[in-house]
């Protein structure tokens, strides 16, 4: 009878005693471990944009006007000669506006003209039309490139992969660390990512320019910035149609998570494995 009186209170302190184990890990502190990864890689891009402007200045409205459609009317026809469906051609801005300067000594502000700016986005999958394209648009009437943007249609796909790298390198890290301090990952509690711009572009800076007809009547153009340079020394800096300096080169994707984990003590036969 006493040896199973004994019993029963040994069997009773032994879960007393792991009870008591219980609420003192449980009143401890939280563990936790916060992680930041970034993962990058490189894409090609399968598509550029080349955006072009087409101004023009008159005294007349009518006349400013009527030139400045005469002058997009052959670039949206050069999308049949280049075998480009017309709806990669888009007209993108369109504005009219008085010009007004000031001149004189006495700085008066005299009207000038009409200006009448119509900007035109040009998409392309075959990167080899470009070159022959844009000369073209140029002989056409446009003044202004306003830029060269290489960039990638499938822009989503690799940012989910870029996400997917990121959150493997964080919980690796993570992992690593709490082995190294004798301790277990946990699950995660808070996940945030950074998020930048769009970055599913690169842009060939080629700087815009603009052309005019001077008193004689030949063509000028004008780099924005720089000072005045005629068409002969301008076309040397453009790209012919057989050099195909305009390279798409790479775009960059990328993703940056921060994660924190929770962090738990090793299982105690985990720490007799480990003679602790």
């Amino acid at each position: 009878m006493n040896c199973k009186i004994l019993i029963v209170i040994v069997v009773v302190g032994s879960q007393l005693t792991l009870i008591g184990t219980e609420l003192s890990r449980a009143n401890e502190p939280a563990r936790k471990i916060t992680v930041s990864a970034m993962s990058e890689f490189n894409v090609a891009p399968n598509e550029v944009i080349l955006s072009l402007s087409v101004t023009n200045l008159d005294e007349s409205l009518v006349a400013a006007k009527a030139e400045n459609d005469e002058r997009v009317r052959k670039i949206l026809s050069l999308a049949t000669n280049h075998q480009i469906e017309p709806k990669y051609f888009e007209i993108d801005y369109f504005n009219i506006s008085a010009r007004y300067e000031q001149r004189g000594a006495q700085r008066k502000r005299e009207f000038v003209g009409y200006d009448v700016v119509r900007s035109i986005d040009i998409t392309l999958q075959d990167f080899g039309k470009l070159e022959p394209l844009l000369s073209d648009a140029l002989d056409a009437g446009a003044n202004r490139v306003d830029g060269i943007h290489f960039r990638t249609t499938d822009h989503r796909r690799h940012q989910f992969e870029a996400r997917r790298l990121a959150v493997l390198y964080a919980k690796e890290k993570a992992q690593h660390l709490a082995e190294l301090n004798g301790l277990t990952l946990g699950k995660a509690i808070e996940i945030e990512e950074e998020v930048e711009g769009s970055d599913d572009t690169t842009s060939f800076g080629m700087g815009a320019f603009m052309s005019s007809r001077q008193s004689d009547g030949v063509p000028r153009f004008q780099l924005v910035g720089t000072a005045q340079v005629d068409k002969a020394t301008q076309e040397k800096a453009l790209p012919t149609a057989g050099e195909q300096p305009l390279a798409p080169g790479q775009i960059t994707v990328s993703a940056t998570v921060t994660i924190t984990f929770e962090l738990q003590l090793p299982k105690p036969e985990e720490e007799k494995s480990n003679g602790t």
